[in-house]
């Protein structure tokens, strides 16, 4: 079965988009800080991480600002694993750090811009490789 990580200090935020995800038949499994994260990644097989920015840092992190510490962890994911797919859905809009992602293939939703359909279609499309323009 696909694993698919949600790592959100606010998960319930995003409730009803993890509920989708499993509708899709997918596993999901949640964290609420980015140490939590980083040692889910190492430890299981992910086929995607579904990350915020501002999150609280955990342990492993602990001298991380909470304002950025999932690009902290997405920084030590990617060098544990090049290839983990990671779609970062936050509130942050900094173009310097949508920028970044860009160069890091780590794919940036907007929370408040995108809708839950779509971020269904966008991470189901990065666990199969198939993205579903209808339905």
């Amino acid at each position: 079965m696909k694993t698919v990580l949600f790592a959100d200090d606010e998960l319930h935020y995003i409730e009803g988009l993890m509920e989708a995800v499993r509708a899709e038949g997918f596993e999901v499994l949640t964290c609420r800080n980015a140490s939590k994260a980083i040692e889910l990644c190492k430890a299981k097989q992910i086929d995607c991480l579904v990350i915020d920015i501002m999150m609280e840092p955990g342990h492993l992190l602990s001298e991380c600002d909470p304002q950025t510490a999932g690009l902290a962890a997405i920084d030590i994911i990617l060098k544990h694993d090049s290839h983990q797919s990671i779609v970062c859905f936050s509130v942050v809009s900094d173009p310097a750090i949508i920028k970044r992602f860009r160069k890091l293939n780590v794919l940036y939703l907007r929370k408040a811009e995108t809708s839950g359909d779509k971020a269904l279609k966008i991470i189901t499309a990065k666990v199969t490789g198939v993205y579903r323009h209808n339905g």
